[in-house]
């Protein structure tokens, strides 16, 4: 940011903003509606990176790791929602650890909320394009 502010003064050109930032926004409001369950989904995944969670889910040949949310990287929610999209069949092996269905709830009622729909069913990665197609689409909007 600071660098842009600088080679806009050298240029005499005012600085129009960090183009990576903008975007960001941008797919922040275009994701609003579902803030919810990413959300709900985040939490889910800050529960299954236990180190006796992971080693469950090896167990029964799921070698995928759950994975954080970055909520500066659009990308990063991307790659969340991917990620819950891999690990979504073998979710029903945590249905005797209560503390992960106690915790996903969070004491929300699905009537209070209409996105409150059950996490197993919902494929959540066709809300966001993956980063290569946003790439193609910039590459369109820009000229």
């Amino acid at each position: 940011h600071g660098s842009q502010q600088a080679i806009s003064r050298r240029i005499s050109v005012p600085s129009i903003g960090c183009a990576d930032h903008r975007f960001n926004l941008a797919v922040r409001k275009c994701l609003e509606p579902q803030v919810y369950l990413i959300k709900k989904v985040s939490a889910l995944m800050k529960k299954l990176k236990t180190v006796k969670r992971v080693a469950k889910l090896k167990l029964h040949g799921c070698y995928y790791k759950p994975i954080p949310l970055h909520e500066l990287r659009w990308s990063g929610c991307y790659r969340v929602l991917k990620r819950f999209e891999d690990l979504q069949p073998r979710i029903h092996l945590f249905m005797d650890d209560c503390t992960v269905e106690d915790d996903e709830s969070d004491g929300d009622d699905s009537t209070t909320n209409p996105n409150a729909e059950n996490l197993r069913r919902i494929l959540l990665v066709d809300l966001i394009p993956s980063p290569s197609e946003q790439r193609k689409s910039s590459r369109y909007s820009t000229k």
